[in-house]
């Protein structure tokens, strides 16, 4: 179950590629739900509203620097010459996968009481 739509990219991203399929941005959004699932096991199966709204966030900016990577067939760095001037780009994600920044880890385990403190007692001893 993706935690977003493809109408969710599109309201959060302005520069949205036109004439992308939304049924390829929906795939990519599940593939991102599944990859959140895989890497927080105690993402619950019915999230409460806000780990929802969390879950739909980060699943949006994944998939949206996994598009904008897509644009450059796998690139690291494209250099144009031109006389005596140049310009270089690198690309952070060439290859277009998914990860997660250090806020979107720190927002998903927050929300999901990852590293919460639980006081346990044994009695009877």
């Amino acid at each position: 179950m993706p935690y977003a739509v493809a109408a969710d990219l599109k309201d959060r991203w302005q520069a949205f590629p036109p004439g992308l399929p939304d049924k390829v941005v929906d795939t990519l959004l599940e593939d991102a739900a599944v990859w959140l699932k895989a890497k927080f096991p105690l993402i619950p199966d019915a999230p409460s509203e806000h780990q929802a709204g969390v879950l739909k966030m980060v699943s949006c900016a994944m998939v949206r620097r996994s598009l904008i990577a897509d644009t450059h067939d796998g690139a690291s760095e494209i250099t144009d010459t031109g006389g005596p001037f140049s310009s270089t780009l690198r690309f952070a994600n060439g290859e277009g996968n998914f990860y997660l920044t250090g806020q979107e880890r720190d927002l998903i385990e927050n929300a999901i009481g990852v590293g919460e403190f639980r006081n346990i007692t044994a009695e009877g001893w």
